[in-house]
């Protein structure tokens, strides 16, 4: 099995690649910053649904595997992931709003 490098110089190569790296960017930050551990997993996670699908463009096994139509597993997953990293976002400015009303000493009713 021979690696296809030539994979990287494809418009869906190169998204990987920026997709990789801001995910890794934003894992980093995360683990710096000592976020709730929920963030980083989740982070964490995205990583390497990442890399597993950069490794199966890479190597070729999406055409040895071909009862799945790849393209659309990868969109599924970036639909699913998109979503779930929206939940977690929505759920972490919620708790961080909380936080705030309750530092202001603002009830609500």
């Amino acid at each position: 099995m021979a690696a296809n490098f030539e994979f990287f110089k494809t418009p869906e190569g190169i998204l990987k690649i920026l997709r990789f790296v801001l995910i890794a960017t934003s894992l980093t930050i995360f683990i710096l910053a000592t976020a709730n551990g929920i963030y980083i997993v989740v982070t964490a996670i995205e990583l390497g649904v990442v890399v597993f699908f950069i490794v199966l463009y890479v190597t070729t096994l999406d055409e040895i595997i071909s009862f799945f139509v790849w393209p659309r597993v990868d969109f599924f997953n970036c639909v699913v992931s998109g979503v779930f990293v929206g939940v977690v976002s929505i759920v972490a400015i919620k708790s961080l709003f909380n936080d705030l009303i309750i530092s202001a000493g603002v009830s609500r009713i």
